[in-house]
């Protein structure tokens, strides 16, 4: 790769639209442009990576771009530690009625593809409606390496240092390689990672008389181990990560189970602190569940449960909660204050009294909330004084001989 731009840093800019995901076709209209989103598709039976990229209309952009090789020189999008550009091939240009110009690019998807992005490092550095990012970007020659065998002298090789490259855009152009220009040996833009990098794959054909693991960890010895697998690596908080160079955790997920199960997670022994433990180090840890029909253009409807951090309040947002058993509890509220008392039963109201005064085993925030009263005589009452510590009830007839009343109230 010439490290010579054929397009000058400044000169012109582009901006580049995500694909939703650049491995999954999902599409719910999340990063529109000018109305319209870019998702991957499949197209001829493969991986079409979505997205666009899409220079203004300064940029000098023609055909003779095609078998060039594209990178952005932002600062945040060159590669960590090496500060070096990712080159893309391009392979397709599209001029638009307004004078702006679509590229398309090489990556590799089971082998070298067309596709219409790149994946950034940051998000943020992404185009979408009310988010407009302008990128500067680089666009140079280059060729692939296709032969070494001359490049480092060794036995019966004499010392030529040459490189057999394939034939490429520029040969025989003022952009060819010449006698002493200066090589950049670039990183390749879509290292292929390994789908695992530990793989275990069988293909049992015969139901075993045994329940044998896939992996199994014993530990037989007298000391405890901390645990039997560690995950680790990056930030440990969310407010970290704005320093990392993709802006994201260093794991998607830790595990993964996308095959029908029996039991999901089997546990089968007795827990000496807790089954499942969320410290909450920073933020909230939230339980979620996808529910509802998911509609193209729209997110998943959610209902979550979290915990609160700094007074423990168990908090369910989503559809109704029913339950088929009791509910026992010391208060009930619909509003954001919670209640500390529910109910009084078999008060004993004094022979002739007419004004009962009920104070609360804890007292309330305020004197907010609906009271409800109810007697073992015939009578009308009335509740004529709230307060946070209890409240006044006002009976028309006065109590009888064993005279008791009932109580409850919700916020």
């Amino acid at each position: 790769m010439l490290p010579i731009s054929i397009v000058p840093k400044g000169q012109s800019k582009v901006i580049i639209v995500p694909a939703e995901s650049y491995w999954d076709t999902i599409d719910t209209g999340k990063y529109p442009f000018e109305g319209k989103t870019y998702p991957t598709t499949i197209i001829n039976g493969g991986l079409h990576m979505g997205g666009l990229i899409r220079g203004d209309k300064d940029c000098p952009w023609d055909e003779s771009i095609i078998g060039r090789y594209f990178g952005i020189t932002e600062q945040t999008e060159l590669i960590p530690l090496s500060s070096k550009i990712r080159w893309y091939e391009i392979a397709g240009l599209t001029v638009n009625p307004d004078g702006t110009k679509d590229i398309s690019i090489q990556r590799f998807w089971w082998g070298a593809k067309t596709m219409a992005s790149p994946t950034l490092y940051r998000l943020d550095n992404c185009t979408w409606d009310g988010h407009i990012r302008p990128l500067s970007y680089v666009i140079a020659p280059g060729t692939y390496v296709s032969d070494v065998t001359r490049a480092l002298p060794g036995k019966g090789v004499p010392d030529l240092r040459t490189l057999g490259v394939a034939p490429y855009r520029d040969m025989k152009t003022s952009f060819d390689f010449e006698k002493g220009d200066a090589i950049e040996q670039v990183v390749g833009p879509d290292p292929f990672k390994p789908t695992a990098a530990f793989r275990i794959w069988m293909q049992d054909n015969v139901p075993s008389v045994f329940p044998a693991a896939v992996m199994d960890l014993n530990n037989s010895g007298a000391d405890p181990r901390y645990t039997a697998m560690w995950v680790r690596g990056g930030s440990k908080t969310l407010e970290g990560l704005a320093n990392s160079p993709r802006q994201l955790p260093n794991w998607e997920n830790v595990v993964v189970i996308s095959s029908a199960v029996g039991v999901g997670i089997n546990c089968q022994a007795d827990f000496a602190d807790a089954a499942i433990l969320f410290q909450q180090p920073n933020h909230e840890q939230p339980i979620k569940w996808y529910y509802g029909e998911r509609e193209l253009g729209k997110p998943a409807t959610e209902a979550t449960l979290t915990v609160s951090r700094d007074k423990g309040d168990l908090t369910f947002k989503g559809g109704d909660a029913r339950f088929s058993g009791s509910i026992v509890a010391k208060g009930l509220s619909s509003d954001e204050k919670p209640a500390r008392n529910l109910r009084g039963k078999n008060v004993v109201v004094e022979v002739n009294q007419t004004t009962v005064s009920v104070a609360f085993p804890v007292e309330e925030s305020d004197a907010d909330y609906a009271v409800f009263v109810e007697q073992n005589w015939i009578s009308n009452r009335a509740v004529v004084k709230k307060e946070s510590k209890g409240f006044t009830i006002q009976l028309e007839k006065s109590a009888p001989e064993g005279a008791k009343l009932d109580w409850m109230i919700v916020r």
